[in-house]
Order: structure tokens, then sequence, then C-alpha cells
């Protein structure tokens, strides 16, 4: 849905962007509960496909739960910032400024905008969205197409160094041995 795309990179920017993002920050820099952390809703390459949001965190066993829980925490009610919010803002709207097309990017920016079925190049659209983008729109764009949607998570590590039974609390485990 070309429409949600520049909603989507305000929300890439906001809640994951890097070591500014929302996760990043809460997760590593404010909690010290991970070493990584990053989240990212991914749109599809193709007509017909569908978005997925994506979020890592790396992390010591003994802190799995807290992180876990923490990054539950902020999928299921993300908090608005009018500092992160600008800081996002202006940052996506200085990539687009500052970052175009290279030559050797260009074909394959053509064929995907070829096999997403738009007619033309979508990047001047978007910008223009995006400078009329405000902290209410990226706040209705998560409770419309984030918060509302189901999680699944995996935690990937040893069984005997995380509380399972804490972990159950979570939701619905299924272990699975390798």
């Amino acid at each position: 849905d070309e429409s949600i795309i520049p909603s989507v990179q305000l929300f890439n920017e906001y809640f994951g962007g890097g070591m500014a993002g929302l996760v990043f920050q809460e997760l590593r820099e404010a909690r010290a509960l991970a070493y990584s952390a990053w989240a990212r809703f991914f749109t599809p390459s193709r007509p017909n496909e569908e978005n997925v949001l994506v979020g890592s965190i790396g992390c010591q066993a003994d802190k799995t739960l807290d992180a876990v829980d923490a990054f539950l925490g902020l999928l299921k009610q993300m908090p608005l910032n009018e500092n992160r919010w600008s800081s996002a803002h202006s940052s996506l709207l200085s990539n687009y400024r500052t970052n175009p097309l290279t030559s050797r990017a260009i074909p394959r920016f053509v064929y995907d905008v070829d096999a997403l079925g738009l007619k033309m190049d979508p990047r001047e659209d978007r910008f223009e969205k995006l400078t009329r983008a405000t902290l209410k729109s990226l706040g209705d764009f998560y409770t419309s197409k984030i918060q509302p949607r189901p999680i699944l998570f995996s935690i990937v590590g040893d069984s005997e160094k995380i509380d399972m039974q804490a972990l159950e609390k979570l939701g619905q485990v299924n272990s699975v041995q390798a």
C-alpha cells in the first residue's frame, strides 16, 4: 500500500531508527537490558505480499524476561515524545534531501518500482507527505497498523537459564529443542 510508505518510514525512524530509535534507547541505553536491540516494519517488495514488523534483542539469558517484557511494552503502548519525533522527522527529511539515487542504484530502483506496479518514481510524493506528517499521524499509524496486531516472538537460548514459568506469563510457550 503505497499510501502508508511515508508513515512506515517515520515509524521505522522513530521506533527502530538505529541508535536514536526508541527500541535501542529504551532497551540498551536507559535500561541496560541488551547488547543490541532493533525493530523494523517491512513493507513487501511485490504486490499482494504482507507487511511484517520484526524486532531483535541480543541480551544475556538472565535478562531475557525483562528485555522481552520491556520490548512488548513498547509494542503494546508506544510512548509518543515530541523531541524523539522531531529528531526522527528531520532525519528522514534530510535523508530525502541529501541522498539521491546513484547511477548504480537506478536499475534496481526502476525494477522495484515496476515490480510494485507503480507508474512513476514515488519519492516526490512520499517526501511531500512526510513534510506534512505530524506526531499525531505517527500515533494514528501506530494505533491502526501496529498496536492491534497479534505478536509472535521467539527466544533462542538455553532454557535452563531462563525462568520458563515466568515466561509462560507472557503468553503461550512452545519449546523446540535443537
